[in-house]
């Protein structure tokens, strides 16, 4: 920001951590020029017990009840995407969890389940470093499946198009099992590029109905119409399911 101001000035940060991002809300609340979204769950005892509303205007949080699911979080990417438009960003920039996945190993893989939450120590070569994690009982804290991941990562690259050259920054966030994690960061970018393809594919479309010819069926240069809305949702979904196997084989 600091480097091109006169290039990037309003930035977007959505965090799709299972987590609320409350330290980047704590940085950022009441600066205009960024807009920051959290989708999370949230519960009395799920960390870090926070991301209800906020009264600072550039703040959203979408908190999603435990076990959230594919049509809850859906929805919610909705309410984000129409803020996301609302802001006119010039920079999108991704906090990418990936604990949201339904089958997610975040406290059985990473912890000893022998061990309480309240403290736990950490054998290294000089000696023991003790670290402490809050009490939190996250397994199975939402149901997402890497179509989720992929889809609302195709939309978030059809946004960054429109708004701010494609600029997208994304830094990868929670994630406790090898192999989900490794779907849903496959998934995560193939849904970046795939979108990014197809919103700079429908940007060459070079007439609207208002400069189209009235006398003459043909676009210029030998380029085909302009598809309707129902076949640019039916290419888009193609495009989508068609990455989303491409992820699934890789």
């Amino acid at each position: 920001l600091y480097r091109y101001p006169k290039r990037i000035r309003r930035v977007v940060i959505f965090d799709f951590d299972v987590h609320h991002g409350n330290g980047t809300e704590e940085i950022f609340e009441y600066d205009d020029d960024v807009l920051f979204i959290s989708i999370h769950a949230y519960g009395e005892d799920f960390y870090p017990v926070s991301g209800l509303e906020s009264e600072a205007r550039n703040i959203v949080n979408v908190p999603l009840s435990i076990g959230f699911k594919s049509n809850e979080f859906h929805n919610a990417c909705d309410q984000v995407f129409r803020r996301i438009e609302h802001h006119k960003p010039d920079l999108i920039f991704l906090s990418a969890g990936m604990d949201a996945r339904e089958d997610d190993t975040i406290m059985r893989d990473s912890v000893d389940e022998n061990e309480t939450n309240a403290s736990k120590t950490r054998s290294f070569s000089n000696g023991k470093v003790s670290w402490g994690m809050p009490t939190c009982n996250c397994q199975g804290s939402a149901g997402l499946t890497v179509f989720d991941y992929l889809s609302m990562s195709f939309r978030i690259a059809e946004l960054a198009h429109r708004f701010c050259q494609g600029r997208v920054v994304s830094v990868l966030e929670g994630g406790y099992g090898k192999k989900g994690l490794s779907d849903c960061s496959v998934a995560h970018l193939e849904g970046l590029a795939q979108g990014n393809l197809h919103a700079a594919a429908c940007a060459e479309w070079p007439w609207t109905s208002s400069t189209s010819s009235s006398s003459s069926s043909s676009p210029p240069h030998g380029k085909s119409p302009e598809p309707s809305p129902s076949q640019a949702t039916g290419e888009r979904a193609d495009i989508v399911a068609s990455a989303s196997a491409s992820a699934a084989a890789g």
